[in-house]
């Protein structure tokens, strides 16, 4: 039952809880707002943030990966005689970066918390200042192991506080479209990881065609740190601290694009009250339904607010997204069968940024359809149709490989087919899943734990990417073209999982969706 309005005074200031430590923390303090930027470019700064911190994970996905092949990295890091342990030890690395996403997505929560969604982003900021120089001067293995974790923690924390930061903000009714936007960004920084490198190798020997890829990261930091101070806190966020009158200040701010009329600022007021005191009543009935908000009550405590069916379906949208819709598994295989249909390594490798930089495309048009078509449309849509291509796709590589000595020129037939399935696939899942898996975690949550839910979200997406990158060069030598078959069966599974358990959330505030899990 929801809470009664009524009872909230409007505008009144609740006891600050904001840590007493958090004035140490480097970032504007919650009072400060820069007063000349308007709302619109307020908007769009902070869904502009948000998109410099996903380009950022999606450019660590493929960098490891990518940049393996270069003779003087591998010399670097005393790895240059390719055994089968060696091999599993580059995997390694490449899987160790994930541990530290989950890190940085679960501390982040936490920060974001106690100091609000804007000093936590400059924590992250610095903190990859720091360490991403050092990472891309690593002089031995030891060393490139234990900073490529560290650059994992800056990584979740990016992405954990920027997707909450824009979902907390952003109108409800432009949500999906917004960190659809984001997540577009996210596929073009994978692309851009494959040009950059493909370009280097190109163009450069020595040790710069590894260290700059590496090092490149740090402009995405300085663009966080420079944007950031200038922008509005969370006005969420300032509710739940007790600063209702800071909040009600962003809330009229960001309603307005020009300087606006006597009757307009006063009706923007009387509508930034009222959201005030909804969003203060939600979580009085969340604090009276004794809503888990630690870790350990999300994953494990039943409460009324059902936290712990919510918590559950976050983080496995976001494991399945990467272990069992192909995500994971789909651009390193992509270019097993390119070379094996005749392409050479550096061809096989461009056609797989192609991939990606569809997936990004049709990431566009799936942004701005997102709050139109709804979650769960999207979401069927794209396990379902992702399913039928993977299929497609296995019957292909099945016949490039049986055709590969035998019949080369029926082999890259079919090659091509392979090429145009995985390029559909790569339309598809711009189109539906590659924002639906991080606009849903970042949308379902009670203000009480919103923040460490965006934060389980990110550490879903950490699990399932680690379990790919350590079984997917396993599972292509044990069954080959069969893993898409495997793939395509777990799509189904995945299905129907998200029919019977994902509500609609669709053009909902996020006080309203509170109850779609009752």
């Amino acid at each position: 039952m929801a809470a009664d309005h009524s009872s909230i005074v409007l505008g009144e200031t609740q006891p600050l809880t904001i840590a007493s430590w958090a004035r140490y923390v480097p970032g504007p303090s919650p009072e400060f707002r820069y007063k000349k930027i308007t709302g619109r470019y307020a908007r769009s700064g902070i869904i502009t943030s948000g998109a410099i911190a996903l380009f950022l994970s999606g450019y660590n996905l493929p960098l490891m990966g990518s940049i393996t092949s270069v003779p003087s990295y591998l010399k670097t890091i005393g790895l240059t005689t390719s055994t089968s342990g060696e091999r599993l030890l580059i995997g390694f690395i490449g899987a160790l970066y994930f541990v530290g996403v989950m890190l940085g997505a679960l501390i982040s929560g936490w920060l974001s918390d106690k100091v609000g969604r804007r000093r936590a982003l400059i924590c992250a900021s610095v903190w990859g200042c720091i360490i991403v120089p050092i990472f891309a001067a690593s002089q031995n293995l030891g060393w490139v192991i234990s900073t490529r974790i560290l650059n994992g923690v800056a990584t979740g924390a990016f992405d954990s506080i920027g997707l909450n930061w824009c979902a907390e903000t952003v109108s409800h009714k432009k949500r999906g479209r917004s960190i659809g936007f984001q997540l577009c960004s996210a596929a073009v920084g994978a692309s851009s990881c494959y040009f950059i490198i493909y370009g280097m190798i190109k163009q450069h020997t020595g040790e710069i065609v590894w260290r700059f890829p590496m090092a490149f990261q740090l402009v995405c930091f300085v663009s966080v740190l420079i944007l950031v101070p200038l922008l509005p806190e969370s006005p969420r966020w300032l509710v739940k601290v007790g600063m209702h009158n800071e909040a009600q200040l962003v809330l009229i701010a960001m309603a307005h694009d020009n300087v606006p009329s006597n009757e307009d600022a006063q009706a923007a007021q009387r509508a930034a009250a009222l959201e005030v005191a909804t969003i203060a009543a939600a979580l009085e009935e969340e604090r009276a339904e004794k809503s888990s908000a630690s870790y350990f009550s999300m994953f494990l405590k039943r409460d009324r607010m059902h936290t712990l069916r919510r918590t559950w379906s976050a983080f496995f949208i976001q494991f399945a997204t990467q272990a069992f819709l192909a995500t994971g598994y789909l651009a390193g295989y992509g270019i097993v069968i390119f070379e094996t249909s005749g392409w050479s390594s550096d061809t096989a490798a461009l056609l797989a940024g192609m991939v990606i930089l569809t997936q990004a495309v049709c990431g566009l048009g799936g942004a701005f359809l997102a709050d139109r078509l709804g979650r769960r449309v999207a979401m069927m849509t794209g396990t379902l149709s992702g399913a039928v291509f993977l299929s497609l796709l296995g019957m292909c590589a099945y016949f490039v490989a049986e055709y590969a000595e035998s019949d080369p020129g029926r082999a890259k037939a079919f090659g091509n087919g392979a090429l145009v399935l995985t390029l559909l696939w790569g339309a598809q899942y711009g189109l539906t899943f590659l924002w639906f898996s991080f606009t849903y975690p970042s949308e379902i949550f009670p203000a009480q734990s919103r923040a460490r839910g965006s934060s389980v979200g990110i550490a879903g997406f950490a699990t399932g990417s680690f379990l790919a990158n350590m079984v997917s060069t396993y599972i292509f030598n044990a069954i080959g073209w069969g893993t898409m078959f495997l793939l395509s069966g777990t799509s189904f599974m995945v299905a129907a999982i998200c029919y019977f358990f994902m509500p609609e959330t669709a053009n909902k505030t996020l006080e309203e969706i509170d109850h779609l899990f009752d």
